[in-house]
């Protein structure tokens, strides 16, 4: 462990000196050149005694450390590769939206029917995985709910916490996208609304915000969507959250009507 540990400290100083003289490199600021040659130095420093403890307590210990290490960068890498192949097999649902703005029409906006069926659908940034549900539902219940709202709850997480103005600004770009699906929904003729806000515990969020939306529509039906693959594999079942799983629970304990809309990920053949 002692070797281990030495190992793997400096080989993270290096990482961590290395990172700071790639930002002084692309970032203009007073005094750049005097902070990156400390950088430098330091990287120079950490990199030597790096490679002089590998060295010395290869055979001690050293061989081992550099494969457990390496495995988890390969991890790490494969896992990376895995979310970049989603994201470009999704980007076929971005083309929805050139296709629903063919769609809608203009329409002003429909007075609230509470007691009207009421569509209540999870919902994240806009974009072509939220309408493809919006859409799904249509096409399941064609001319039933007359309400959709629409509700998302952010999470504050270590790209955002940083600040009580980083939590502002994640709070006002997720009312900004709810909004065009509220504008999505209006100019397809029916009354909307948005339900969002920024908690560390989402589903204890979220079963405070369904409870209060059920109680305000009486035949409110809550959809999630859930990415379905058309290839399983261990990093699709381990990789993916199961949120939409656990908000169904949850709503269905409460004896609130839930349903899981399937989106289809296809894989893209080059």
């Amino acid at each position: 462990l002692v070797v281990m540990y030495s190992i793997n400290v400096f080989l993270d100083f290096s990482l961590a000196q290395l990172g700071m003289c790639l930002h002084w490199l692309k970032t203009p600021a007073p005094h750049r050149g005097k902070k990156l040659t400390i950088n430098l130095i330091g990287l120079l420093m950490s990199m030597s005694i790096l490679a002089v403890t590998v060295a010395i307590k290869f055979k001690e210990g050293g061989w081992i450390t550099l494969v457990i290490t390496l495995s988890f960068v390969a991890v790490c890498v494969l896992v990376r590769r895995h979310y970049n192949r989603v994201k470009g097999m999704m980007k076929r649902l971005d083309d929805v939206l050139v296709q629903v703005q063919q769609m809608t029409g203009k329409h002003a906006p429909p007075v609230k029917d509470a007691s009207a069926p009421t569509a209540v659908l999870f919902v994240r940034n806009f974009g072509g995985l939220g309408i493809h549900s919006f859409l799904n539902i249509h096409r399941i219940f064609p001319n039933y709910f007359k309400n959709f709202v629409f509700i998302s709850v952010g999470v504050v997480d270590w790209k955002n916490f940083k600040g009580a103005e980083e939590v502002k600004n994640l709070e006002s770009h997720i009312a900004g996208e709810l909004e065009k699906y509220v504008r999505l929904s209006n100019n397809f003729g029916f009354h909307a609304e948005s339900i969002h806000s920024v908690e560390v515990d989402t589903l204890a969020e979220v079963e405070a915000r369904c409870e209060e939306i059920q109680r305000k529509y009486n035949k409110a039906v809550f959809f999630v969507g859930k990415l379905v693959f058309e290839e399983e594999n261990v990093f699709t079942r381990f990789l993916h959250n199961q949120t939409a799983f656990s908000i169904q629970r949850i709503l269905q304990f409460k004896g609130i009507p839930s349903i899981i809309l399937p989106i289809r990920v296809i894989k893209t053949v080059k």
